[in-house]
């Protein structure tokens, strides 16, 4: 082969690869989409035993494959929705789910990739229904994806033989074999992120003739399974040590299932042969296989899985506190209304925390802070999902005219939380921005210490705001009337900041990029306190408020959030406490 041979050789077969990653990516978006908030809602219900979690999980992992369904299942431990016991089934299934989904691709349907590419995107044209126009873009992309496991066959077959020595030294019949191929197919993975990518890639060469024995094909396969893992990983950096658990938990997962291949490759390998006789299909069916065995041997130990787990992912951070979304207070509707104000509090310790971490970037930019708000800002956001897929199973049920009202006001605040929690993160970004942009962005000592203060003011009503929320028989009133006492305060503190600086740019004192990021922290920051008088109001309706006996039953034991050593300058953010 000459140069220019070999160039378009290359970029052909990365050509289909990507093809058959973006109509994947595609395929299984699409069906997320069109599956809309169905897994989120039963999520909860479905997790409480292993089984149906683990049927769930496989949902899951068929639809959007093991690591994006595992950075899902992550999200929510980290919002508090999901403990890690609870999710560790769903994790095992969502293995499983993967496989089923090559099962799919490893039939030869490449012949039929143009007919399925141009119906879904007829059928998405023309459909009205949103889920409709979900379904014929997955169906495009199923078709991408088989135009590109064609595209690499293509290009490859003309030179198996050259690359057929290669590719010697992945062969599983011996343990170095088997060790080089686990490790190639590892990095490979980990690459590209993708596992299903690297099966589709093992399918083409098997296309191409370049894999003539399954004995190459099984290290790809053992390898893709561990190297999959690293988005899950990645994903959890920065969310709380649960969350980082639930990715270790599918890491541990799928060695503990290379283990047993490795150990088992002789009856596993036999069992695929006499599955079939095509050499794709013995792929994918031991593929499938891997994943039952793993399932099987570690579904009953899933505690003392868990009790592992934790005990190599050690840390003094104290567990997130539990979402009260219970699905069986779903019944008693007075008890599932006090949950969801408790879950509103626990919504603003998590805003509260994330107000803190950005008084540390007013000082310049620290990266594990800011990971920090963007998962806190994540979670919130995961939180709000599930407050309203609750919130509307509860309007199924009989409510008296009063919790109706309650209900109503609970998803109003639910929204305004949301976006107090927007907010923090858009000060959080505009402190990287103008940290970027060096001293022409800053601005005089008086200026920054009104900036300050006028931050402190609206840090102190979002943490004001959670005591006013105890609702037990309308003791909240008057913390209510305080927390309009201190919004005055803050909107007199802010104008008189606003009028000051003004006259410092009238006057030419400070720097127009300076004046620019002034007016953009003032203004998210009255923006937070709009909404935490959106809340206010909301709390002061007459109907918002529970009985005693039915808010101490709604009540968990909940851990605070950990307090953030202050950093320099010391004076400032010690006056967050004060």
């Amino acid at each position: 082969m000459n140069g220019s041979e070999i160039f378009f050789l290359v970029f052909e077969v990365l050509g289909g690869l990507a093809l058959f990653i973006f109509g994947m990516n595609v395929m299984t978006g699409e069906l997320r989409v069109a599956a809309g908030t169905s897994l989120r809602t039963i999520l909860s219900a479905a997790t409480v035993h292993r089984l149906p979690g683990f049927a769930l999980g496989t949902v899951m992992g068929f639809l959007m494959h093991s690591s994006a369904a595992t950075v899902m299942l992550t999200g929510f431990i980290n919002a508090g929705l999901l403990t890690l016991t609870r999710a560790a089934a769903p994790v095992f299934g969502a293995n499983l789910g993967t496989t089923l989904s090559m099962q799919v691709v490893s039939f030869r349907l490449d012949d039929y990739c143009f007919a399925a590419m141009a119906l879904g995107l007829l059928y998405s044209m023309i459909t009205p229904s949103k889920t409709g126009k979900a379904l014929g873009r997955a169906l495009l992309g199923f078709g991408l994806l088989f135009l590109g496991m064609r595209t690499m066959s293509g290009a490859i077959r003309p030179h198996r033989e050259l690359l057929a020595p290669l590719l010697t030294g992945i062969d599983g019949s011996t343990l170095p074999g088997m060790l080089t191929g686990i490790l190639i197919s590892v990095l490979l993975t980990a690459i590209v992120q993708s596992s299903g990518a690297i099966l589709g890639m093992n399918f083409a060469l098997i296309s191409a003739g370049v894999f003539t024995s399954i004995w190459q094909v099984y290290p790809v396969i053992l390898g893709a399974s561990i190297g999959t893992c690293i988005t899950a990983l990645l994903s959890s950096i920065g969310t709380n040590i649960e969350a980082r658990r639930g990715a270790f938990t599918h890491l541990l997962f799928n060695i503990f299932n290379v283990t047993v291949g490795i150990v088992a490759a002789p009856w596993l390998i036999r069992t695929a042969q006499w599955s079939s006789p095509s050499l794709v299909r013995q792929a994918a069916n031991l593929h499938t296989t891997l994943m039952i065995v793993g399932s099987l041997l570690l579904l009953p130990f899933i505690p003392a899985f868990v009790w592992l787990v934790r005990r190599l992912v050690s840390s003094r951070e104290p567990a997130p506190a539990a979402s009260y979304l219970d699905p069986l207070l779903l019944k008693l509707p007075e008890q599932a209304l006090a949950a969801s104000i408790r879950e509103l509090q626990r919504t603003l310790m998590l805003a509260t925390s994330s107000m803190r971490r950005d008084a540390h970037l007013f000082f310049g930019v620290d990266k594990a802070e800011l990971r920090m708000i963007q998962q806190n800002e994540k979670a919130i956001n995961e939180i709000k999902l599930s407050m309203k897929s609750y919130l509307r199973h509860l309007a199924r049920s009989y409510l008296s005219r009063r919790q109706v009202v309650l209900m109503q006001l609970i998803n109003r605040c639910m929204t305004d939380i949301e976006r107090i929690g927007d907010h923090i993160d858009e000060i959080s970004q505009i402190s990287v921005a103008r940290s970027s942009l060096g001293v022409e962005a800053l601005v005089d000592a008086d200026s920054f210490e009104k900036l300050f203060s006028t931050y402190l003011l609206a840090y102190q009503l979002v943490a004001k705001l959670g005591s006013c929320l105890v609702t037990e028989n309308g003791k909240h009133k008057a913390l209510v009337d305080e927390l309009f006492v201190a919004l005055d305060g803050y909107s007199t503190q802010s104008e008189t900041t606003r009028n000051n600086f003004a006259q410092k740019v009238a006057a030419h004192q400070v720097s127009p990029l300076s004046a620019f990021f002034f007016s953009e922290y003032l203004r998210a920051l009255d923006r937070i306190t709009y909404h935490i008088r959106n809340i206010a109001l909301c709390e002061k309706e007459v109907d918002f408020s529970i009985k005693s006996s039915k808010w101490q039953m709604a009540s968990t034991t909940t851990k605070t959030q950990p307090i953030i050593k202050p950093v320099d300058p010391q004076a400032y953010l010690d006056r967050l406490d004060s």
